[in-house]
């Protein structure tokens, strides 16, 4: 269970997991777009600076950021 507040309806809320639309690793936390039980998007984090970056407009990726693995002297 998650509380989440939306501001939309100016209400908190306590929702399930399956509201959770997408949950997003950055380098200032985890941040989660989450459905209020009225349909409203909501987005909520762990880290406060986050969530004001989020706020902010601040372009940034949310795709997981994966690196390739480095091979020095492998022979295939």
């Amino acid at each position: 269970m998650l509380q989440i507040h939306c501001h939309e309806c100016q209400q908190h809320h306590l929702v399930g997991t399956r509201s959770i639309v997408s949950l997003h690793n950055t380098s200032e936390g985890v941040v989660a777009y989450v459905k209020c039980p009225k349909g409203h998007l909501t987005l909520n984090t762990g880290s406060i600076s986050s969530l004001e970056k989020a706020s902010a407009g601040a372009e940034r990726s949310l795709a997981p950021v994966r690196k390739a693995p480095v091979l020095t002297g492998a022979d295939f």
